[in-house]
């Protein structure tokens, strides 16, 4: 994940495949990461407006991004926190990572 500031604070994936979000209610298994994983989101822009973002559906507190590494591997990152103490906004995340 990288970020960048054009505009408002953006959000990069990496992987070429972008990352995939579950809910909140859904569950966080290894192998439901690695289904979803590949979701085709690539970018998005971080929103002040109850901590959910304007550019891709779904991404807010209490969601996690999966994604799948260039080796394999499937990484389980849960939104934790967003908050905007200054222009460019705060994203913390809980990351697991499981290997191939």
């Amino acid at each position: 994940m990288g970020t960048n500031d054009r505009g408002g604070p953006t959000v990069e994936f990496l992987s070429a495949s972008g990352a995939a979000v579950l809910q909140p209610d859904e569950t966080v298994t290894a192998e439901a990461c690695r289904q979803a994983s590949g979701g085709g989101i690539t970018t998005f822009e971080l929103d002040d407006n109850s901590g959910l973002s304007n550019r891709a559906a779904g991404v807010r507190k209490g969601a996690t991004f999966c994604i799948r590494t260039d080796k394999d591997a499937v990484v389980a990152a849960k939104i934790k926190e967003i908050t905007f103490p200054s222009a460019n906004g705060i994203m913390k995340l809980d990351v697991t990572v499981w290997s191939s």
